[in-house]
């Protein structure tokens, strides 16, 4: 499931800010357990979009990669 826009625009706002997560609610007026949410949907996103750009990589003989 993809963040709406605004709610990745709070994270990333909360983010920079370096508030606590209650202080930024607060000022923001959002429900702490909400934020909670979407702070984890958003870091299971970027988990997987990371996972997803690792490329497995075998070495053989003669390749530069090879160590022994």
């Amino acid at each position: 499931m993809k963040l709406q826009q605004h709610q990745q625009k709070h994270i990333e706002a909360w983010q920079s800010s370096g508030l606590s997560q209650a202080v930024y609610c607060r000022e923001q007026r959002l429900n702490a357990k909400t934020f909670g949410n979407w702070l984890r949907a958003y870091r299971s996103g970027c988990a997987v979009s990371q996972l997803a750009t690792l490329v497995p990589v075998r070495s053989g003989k003669g390749s530069a990669l090879d160590l022994g």
